[in-house]
């Protein structure tokens, strides 16, 4: 078949099965599948695709359609410009993750410890862009440090990163550590079963944030009490609903920098400054 007759029939089987973004789907299935250039599919809509890669197209349409994420079929995901490997076990980088990377870049640091890294993009991320950093990345799941080891390997920055399995992060023998970040698991459990198909598919483990959501924010708060450095930063990605903790229930050693909000409005991103 020919480029665009393919291109037709992936973007009509996605739309069909009510795949949101079918266009942009078909865009990037085509590109890492069709064994041809953007250039080339853009360029020649009416060139011929080999059979193989043709069967590759429609098996990743059909997994796709039983609502697999489309980062587990292609096997990686995009983030702060850069490709990551994922696969099933590995939480799927958000867009809105970025803001907390924006956010870190605000900050005057030098070491970091990224909680539950997952891919490893956060900390990649950071580490890329400041040369002269280094960092711990902490993970439960070991499907995850794997990635992430292939990850922090990749973009050339695992001799700047200890990557670290951490079941909590009372467990992680560093101290005096510049800056905390971390996306950790926030949505509460009553809730992950009503979540979009494509999300339950990640791991359990990576989503599951206790009764409230907020399991995870206040044992990190009570790490950094005893790991920051005086004037050192926290900051958190949070999900729906959950700034109001910080706003009314963070006290002592910590002072709220600020809460800021995603693209779509919601309240995403929060800072706290450690006086030590």
């Amino acid at each position: 078949m020919i480029i665009k007759d393919i291109i037709r029939e992936v973007k009509d089987k996605l739309k069909n099965s009510g795949i949101e973004n079918a266009e942009h789907e078909t865009r990037l299935i085509m590109q890492e599948l069709s064994g041809l250039s953007e250039t080339e599919i853009l360029a020649h809509p009416g060139k011929e695709i080999e059979k193989l890669n043709y069967m590759k197209i429609l098996e990743s349409v059909e997994r796709r359609i039983k609502r697999e994420p489309l980062q587990y079929i292609l096997g990686k995901a995009w983030f702060w410009g850069r490709e990551f490997y994922v696969g099933e076990g590995v939480l799927i980088p958000r867009p809105e993750t970025e803001l907390l990377v924006e956010a870190a870049f605000e900050e005057d640091f030098a070491s970091f410890l990224d909680w539950g890294t997952g891919s490893g993009c956060l900390a990649a991320s950071l580490l890329c862009e400041r040369p002269g950093t280094h960092g711990v990345a902490a993970e439960v799941n070991p499907l995850s440090i794997v990635k992430a080891f292939i990850n922090l390997k990749r973009h050339g920055v695992i001799d700047r990163c200890i990557l670290w399995h951490s079941r909590s992060p009372l467990d992680i023998p560093i101290s005096g550590t510049d800056l905390i970040i971390s996306n950790p698991p926030y949505i509460e459990s009553a809730k992950i079963p009503y979540l979009m198909p494509e999300v339950t598919r990640e791991p359990f483990i990576a989503l599951d944030g206790g009764s409230d959501g907020l399991d995870y924010y206040r044992l990190l708060i009570e790490y950094a009490r005893l790991k920051l450095r005086a004037g050192g930063r926290l900051l958190f990605e949070i999900g729906e609903g959950q700034a109001d903790f910080f706003r009314h229930k963070v006290r002592g050693e910590f002072k709220l920098n600020y809460i800021r909000k995603d693209y779509q409005g919601i309240e995403r991103i929060v800072s706290l400054g450690f006086t030590g």
